[in-house]
C-alpha cells in the first residue's frame, strides 16, 4: 500500500479527516461537507480515476466553476500522484484544445454546460480518454461524475507512493506569445509555498500595520482581531485584552524590530508545517469566502491554502459564479472572515453594492470580517476608501505573486491610512529575505538594479520552492530562471523602479500584455481573432486605463478597401472565439493604421492614436 510524504496534499487530507472529520469543510447552497465527508468523496473519486486507467504522473483536467466537484477533482488527482491541470471554465473550442493536448491530458471533469464546447473538439483531443460530467445532463458516451461516486469505495489504498518532489499540478497562464504556459509544480512547492504565503499575511504585515497605526486605530485593530480569535476561543473582553497590549509603547516599538518580526516567523512556522493543533482548534470554525474563480492563481490560494494549512471551510456562490449581491448575502448568513477578490474587476462590484445596501437602508452584516484580500492587480485608492468607509475594521491586503509564484502581500491598508498611503504598495528589495526573496535586476544583465538611481528593472522572485519550470517549453524556462548568489531567480517581467528605500514602485507589464480585472490577455491572440474577420485588414491590440478593469481591452482596426464595419460587429465576431473577458470592450476604426515593415500593427502608436480618438470625445 502506498504512502504519502509529509509535504503533500494526501498527507494533509488524513490528518484533516483524522483530526477534524466532523467539522464543516465545503459550503455552497444547500450542500455542506464535512472533512471527513470530502476525503472520502476524493479517495472515491481517486479510486475511479486508477480503475479508468489513471497512473502517476498522468493529467487530469479540470474545466468546472467554482464547487465542491472542482476541489475534489484537484484533490483526488494530487492525493493519487496525477497531475492536475487547470482549464478556464470560460474558454472556447480552440482555447480548450490548446490546453489539452499541449498537456496530455487523459481525462477531463467538465460542468454540463461545457459538453457542447468539449463535444466539438473531442476529434481532435487525441489523448483524452474519458470525459466526465459533473451535472444530470451526461451524454451516453461520457461517465457521469455522480454515477462514478457511487461505484468506488471511500478507501484508497494506493499501488504507488506519492513524495514531496512528485508533480502534481500544471497552473497554465499566458505567454509572450499569447498561447497559455504550463507551469509545473511539485507537492512540496505548492504546500510550502502557501506557508510562506500564510506567515506573510498572518504575522508580518499584521505586525507592521500594528506597529505603524496611529493610537486611535488599536482599538479598532483589537476588534479586528478578535473576529478571527473569537470562534476558536469563545473569551469575554479579548478585544480590549488585545487592545491595551498593542497600545503599549513599548510593545508596538519591539514589532517595528526586524529582529522581532524574524522571531515571530520562526515560533509561526512550525505550527504551519505540521498544522494538527491549529486544525483542531480552527477547523471548521473560520470560513474563506472564494468568489472568484478557481481556475484564477488568487482564488486557488486562497480557497488551498487555509483549509490545508488551518483547516477552515470553504464557502462558494450557489452557482460558482461571481455575483455581488450573493457574495454580501453569503457574508451576512454564513460570517465568514475572508474575502478573496481580483483587483478592481470584483472590488468595484463589490464596494458598490455594499455601499448601495447602506443608501437603501438595508446593510449587510459584515461583523465577521477580518481580510478583504486581493489579486491579480492592486485595488485602486477610490474602492478601498468605500469598503473601509462601510467595514472601518477590515484590513485590506494588497498581494503581488502571479501564476508562478506564491502570493506575497504589497500592501495592508487600515481605516487608519490616509489617501496617500492607501496608494502605496509597500513591498521592497530584500534578497535575503527566508520566505520571499526579492531583487530588482536589469533584464538583460542581469544585475541589480540601483535604488534611487530611477533605473527600469524587471521585478525577481528567489526560493526553492519555485515552479519548477514550463511544460514542455525549456526554451521559455531558460529565458525567465537565472542564477545569482547561489540561488535561483524567476523574473516576473513586471517593470518597476527602486527608490532610496528600496520600495518598489510598479509600473506595469510590457506593451503586449493587457492585465484586465487580474486576468493576462495578450494582444496579439486578439489581433489574430479580429483580423479573422473578412472586412478587416489590420488590428492593434492593447489596453487603456479603466476604472472597473485595470485595462481595458480596446482594439485599433483598419478594413479593407471599400469594406464598412460597426463596432459591435466586430466585437460579435471576436465573442465567437476568444473566452469572454478577452473580447475588446472598445473597438476604433481607423483609415489608415501604422505598420511595421513585416505589415504588423505598431501597437504604441495606435495606441496613441486611440486615446487621441478618445480625448475628441470627452469634448
Amino acid at each position: 500500500m502506498g504512502t504519502w510524504e509529509k509535504n503533500t496534499f494526501g498527507y494533509r487530507l488524513e490528518m484533516m479527516d483524522r483530526i477534524i472529520p466532523n467539522r464543516t469543510a465545503i459550503i455552497q447552497g444547500e450542500k455542506r461537507f464535512t472533512f471527513g465527508e470530502m476525503n472520502g468523496r476524493i479517495n472515491t473519486l481517486a479510486n475511479a480515476l486508477i480503475d479508468l486507467g489513471v497512473k502517476k504522473g498522468d493529467r487530469v483536467a479540470y474545466m468546472l466553476y467554482n464547487c465542491n466537484e472542482s476541489m475534489e477533482t484537484q484533490y483526488a488527482a494530487f492525493k493519487m500522484g496525477a497531475v492536475a491541470v487547470n482549464v478556464n471554465a470560460s474558454y472556447l473550442g480552440d482555447e480548450i484544445l490548446y490546453l489539452l493536448q499541449n498537456s496530455g491530458a487523459k481525462v477531463l471533469v467538465l460542468d454540463e454546460d461545457a459538453v457542447e464546447r468539449a463535444k466539438k473538439i473531442r476529434s481532435d483531443a487525441k489523448t483524452v480518454e474519458q470525459y466526465i460530467v459533473v451535472g444530470k445532463k451526461v451524454p451516453a458516451d461520457m461517465l457521469g461524475y455522480d454515477d462514478l461516486l457511487m461505484k468506488y469505495p471511500t478507501k484508497l489504498e494506493l499501488p504507488w507512493d506519492v513524495k514531496s518532489k512528485d508533480l502534481c499540478f500544471l497552473y497554465y497562464t499566458g505567454g509572450t506569445t499569447g498561447l497559455p504556459k504550463g507551469a509545473m509544480y511539485t507537492q512540496e512547492a505548492r504546500m510550502v509555498g502557501m506557508e510562506d504565503t500564510l506567515i506573510e499575511v498572518l504575522v508580518t504585515h499584521n505586525l507592521k500595520t500594528i506597529a505603524d497605526a496611529p493610537k486611535e486605530a488599536i482599538e479598532t485593530i483589537g476588534m479586528t482581531a478578535e473576529k478571527v480569535i473569537r470562534p476558536i476561543l469563545p473569551i469575554p473582553g479579548i478585544s480590549k485584552l488585545i487592545g491595551s497590549i498593542l497600545g503599549n509603547n513599548i510593545v508596538r516599538q519591539a514589532l517595528k524590530s526586524s529582529l522581532v518580526q524574524e522571531i515571530a516567523k520562526r515560533l509561526v512556522e512550525p505550527l504551519f508545517s505540521s498544522p494538527a493543533i491549529l486544525m483542531y482548534l480552527v477547523g471548521g470554525r473560520l470560513k474563506s469566502l472564494v468568489p472568484v474563480p478557481l481556475y484564477h492563481a488568487a482564488g486557488w490560494q486562497i480557497a488551498f491554502m487555509f483549509m490545508d494549512l488551518l483547516g477552515a471551510a470553504d464557502l462558494f456562490p450557489a452557482n460558482g459564479k461571481f455575483d455581488p449581491k450573493e457574495v454580501w448575502e453569503l457574508c451576512d448568513k454564513e460570517k465568514p472572515w475572508y474575502i478573496v477578490s481580483i483587483g478592481d474587476a470584483t472590488a468595484k462590484p463589490l464596494a458598490e453594492e455594499l455601499e448601495k445596501s447602506y443608501q437603501e437602508g438595508r446593510p449587510y452584516d459584515t461583523s465577521s470580517l477580518f481580510i478583504f484580500g486581493g489579486g491579480g492587480a492592486p485595488f485602486s485608492p477610490k474602492w478601498k476608501k468605500m469598503l473601509i468607509r462601510r467595514m472601518p475594521g477590515i484590513l485590506i491586503a494588497d498581494t503581488i505573486g502571479s501564476t508562478e509564484t506564491p502570493m506575497t502581500v504589497g500592501k495592508m491598508s487600515t481605516a487608519s491610512d490616509k489617501t496617500e498611503e492607501l496608494e502605496k504598495i509597500t513591498l521592497k528589495v530584500n534578497p535575503k529575505d527566508r520566505y520571499f526573496p526579492i531583487r530588482v535586476v536589469d533584464p538583460l544583465t542581469r544585475e541589480d538594479v540601483k535604488p534611487g538611481s530611477g533605473e527600469v528593472g524587471t521585478m525577481c522572485y528567489g526560493s526553492k520552492y519555485l515552479f519548477s519550470g514550463y511544460w514542455n517549453d525549456p526554451e521559455k524556462t531558460e529565458k525567465v530562471f537565472f542564477e545569482k548568489d547561489g540561488k535561483r531567480w524567476f523574473d516576473l517581467g513586471d517593470m518597476v523602479t527602486v527608490d532610496e528605500d528600496k520600495y518598489i514602485h510598479f509600473l506595469g507589464r510590457g506593451s503586449e500584455v493587457i492585465v484586465t480585472g487580474g486576468e493576462k490577455v495578450y494582444a496579439e491572440e486578439v489581433e489574430t481573432a479580429i483580423e479573422a474577420y473578412p472586412k478587416v485588414a489590420h488590428a492593434g491590440v492593447f489596453g487603456i486605463p479603466d476604472e472597473r478593469w485595470g485595462e481595458a481591452v480596446t482594439a485599433g482596426v483598419e478594413l479593407k478597401p471599400g469594406e464598412k464595419a460597426s463596432e459591435e460587429e466586430i466585437i460579435d465576431h471576436v465573442k465567437g472565439k476568444l473566452a469572454r473577458y478577452k473580447n475588446p470592450k472598445r473597438v476604433f476604426f481607423f483609415d489608415k493604421l501604422p505598420l511595421t515593415t513585416t505589415a504588423k500593427v505598431l501597437r504604441r502608436k495606435a495606441r496613441e492614436m486611440v486615446i487621441d480618438r478618445i480625448e475628441e470625445e470627452k469634448k
